[in-house]
């Protein structure tokens, strides 16, 4: 996995939007407080308004949702979803006519461990055929945002194709 470091939201933003020319699978290591909801809906809004893509955006926990992403309810190209949804409801009645071309993980560490938990509980799968089964074509690109740093030797690397270390500021305002 190769590794990079940026600075700004519009730098993290460009750079994501870049690099998922070349590679399908990034995940970004944004640090606690800076405002990760701002960089989701840049992220959003650029996708859906400048590349015309369908959006879906999983989040561990169903008040995440409420509490931060609640703008991005109106756009027709994004769908929110709380993971549990996903893995105790069948992924057709909850995607139902809603093929997405990006999927991003908010809090990707929560929400490799609770989709772990369930498959190893129920001994069926891992979270890399658990993506393989929720990506709908080959071309889906899939973002996962951590808040901290993980062990080299976590599983959660091996599924992405690179990592990006973000060191936005607080203070940065998105341009």
């Amino acid at each position: 996995m190769n590794y990079q470091a940026m600075i700004t939201y519009e730098e993290t933003k460009n750079n994501i939007v870049q690099l998922l020319e070349t590679q399908t699978r990034i995940l970004v290591n944004v640090p606690v407080v800076t405002r990760k909801s701002t960089l989701i809906s840049t992220l959003i809004n650029h996708w859906t308004q400048t590349e015309n893509k369908k959006a879906l955006i999983i989040v561990p926990y169903e008040f995440i949702i409420k509490q931060n992403l609640q703008n991005l309810l109106a756009n027709s190209n994004v769908k929110i979803i709380d993971i549990h949804k996903l893995l105790f409801k069948e992924k057709e009645k909850v995607l139902y006519n809603f093929i997405p071309d990006v999927i991003l993980f908010d809090e990707m560490a929560r929400t490799f461990a609770l989709v772990e938990a369930k498959f190893l509980r129920e001994q069926e799968i891992n979270f890399s055929l658990f993506l393989d089964q929720l990506i709908p074509h080959s071309s889906t690109s899939i973002v996962g945002l951590l808040t901290s740093p993980i062990k080299k030797s976590s599983e959660l690397l091996n599924i992405f194709d690179i990592q990006i270390d973000s060191e936005i500021p607080q203070h940065i305002p998105i341009t």
